[in-house]
């Protein structure tokens, strides 16, 4: 169980799902309009009740991704557990499945927690890391459209998406002065984010 445990860890790319469960919070921080909506439980009950299904889908990314370049990464990354054999390619389809229907489900299931951002956020992310990593599309055969696949999830889907989703529920908070302006202060304020990630994300594309 430790050795499965250890492998099904090096399978999600934890510098992959640390970096998605700490840009959680601090967009929901930051879509926050006025210092008193920062106190807001419904905004963080609902960035708490996000991580899950966000780190799901980010196993699922991920793990296509290694499903389809097992003899490239025997070469170039041969220590990712596929490519050494530490884990199994028909266990590396479960977890994919599993965490792909996971995700979806969490993401759809709340009747307040589950906002049309949210929503939009995983189902966007899960179609494009789909079309990135499996045939026939692949995308990251081709380095533009690669390169557009990273910066439309990490620069633009997840920055705006999670803002989105902050300022939704500071709307279901019901308190005029927590909420008022918030969806518009907060779609302008994720240009910010949208634009430094999508900097961020070319170089990604770039070194990758």
């Amino acid at each position: 169980p430790f050795r499965f445990c250890r492998a099904l860890w090096r399978f999600s790319r934890p510098h992959t799902i640390i970096g998605s469960a700490l840009c959680i919070p601090s967009l929901t921080a930051f879509a926050a309009p006025t210092a008193a909506s920062l106190a807001s439980g419904t905004m963080w009950a609902g960035a708490a009740y996000a991580v899950l299904p966000a780190l799901l889908m980010n196993v699922y990314i991920v793990g296509l991704n290694q499903l389809f370049d097992i003899d490239i990464d025997r070469v170039n990354k041969p220590t990712l557990p596929l490519a050494s054999g530490d884990l199994s390619a028909r266990s590396g389809v479960a977890i994919c499945v599993l965490s792909l229907l996971a995700s979806l489900l969490m993401g759809f299931a709340h009747p307040l927690y589950s906002t049309l951002a949210l929503k939009a956020t995983l189902v966007g992310s899960a179609l494009l890391g789909t079309a990135y990593s499996l045939p026939p599309l692949r995308l990251k055969r081709f380095p533009l459209l690669a390169a557009t696949c990273i910066m439309s999830v990490r620069g633009g889907l997840i920055n705006w998406g999670f803002v989105a989703h902050a300022a939704t529920l500071l709307l279901a908070t019901g308190s005029a002065t927590v909420a008022s302006g918030a969806v518009g202060l907060a779609a302008l304020r994720s240009f910010a984010p949208v634009a430094f990630f999508t900097v961020f994300g070319t170089v990604i594309a770039l070194v990758k």
